[in-house]
């Protein structure tokens, strides 16, 4: 690595650095919800609605197919 990069390098390390530590709480909950979208393609508020709407779903169709008696 030339010596130019490494500084390139150190300063964008720098800054990160700075960045990362002056973040507001609705900052950081800002950035997780939009990672959280490129890479689920939802939310984490939207997967832990769906997991509570699943999970209430399945008891749901679990009394069910015990009622027909299946």
């Amino acid at each position: 690595m030339t010596t130019d990069k490494r500084v390139k390098f150190q300063v964008c390390l720098s800054n990160a650095e700075i960045e990362a530590t002056t973040c507001s709480i609705a900052d950081t909950d800002h950035i997780v919800n939009q990672l959280d979208k490129e890479i689920h393609g939802i939310t984490s508020k939207d997967q832990m609605l769906f997991t509570k709407e699943f999970s209430i779903r399945w008891v749901e169709f679990g009394s069910w197919w015990q009622a027909i008696g299946v």
